[in-house]
């Protein structure tokens, strides 16, 4: 626990620091081969959630990122490398996808897999995806991600 001194109050450091960045990542979910199925990036400052990583079986070398407008709060997403050198999509501004909003997500690299996304705090948080995998990989969660099978138990006692 650490104290803020602005506000007075506790605050708990949630997720894990990633290397050369200023964000925190944390593991949101493991695959039964115990691999990592998708990180949350936090701000460093404020532990805002910034946007989530996620992993599909059909991509090796990218991940897609997930990422609410804050604007009008679609959820937008696009791949992005894990692998320096195999860029996936275009360089440059991200922008909403939402009809006749084009709100600013972030700034992306996709040589490098980096974004840059400027917090509510006001900070301007620089990550890698690399950098975030390896991050949450050396500390996974502790809550497995769930299986089709933990679903239909719980269907099981629904009368109807």
């Amino acid at each position: 626990m650490s104290r803020d001194a602005s506000t007075k109050r506790a605050t708990t450091l949630k997720g894990v620091s990633i290397r050369n960045s200023n964000a925190r990542g944390e593991a949101r979910g493991l695959l039964s081969s115990g691999e990592v199925a998708s990180a949350i990036v936090r701000c460093g400052e404020c532990q805002a959630r910034l946007f989530d990583l996620v992993s599909y079986r059909e991509y090796e070398v990218s991940w897609q990122v997930e990422k609410p407008c804050r604007r009008c709060n679609l959820m937008n997403d696009r791949v992005i490398t894990v692998s320096r050198g195999y860029p996936k999509g275009d360089n440059g501004r991200w922008i909403c996808a939402g009809e006749r909003c084009g709100g600013f997500l972030a700034e992306v690299d996709a040589i490098r897999g980096r974004l840059t996304v400027k917090c509510r705090c006001g900070t301007t948080v620089r990550v890698t995806a690399e950098a975030v995998i390896d991050a949450v990989r050396a500390h996974p969660a502790q809550v497995p991600f769930p299986r089709p099978d933990d679903f239909e138990s719980d269907l099981d006692d629904v009368p109807f």
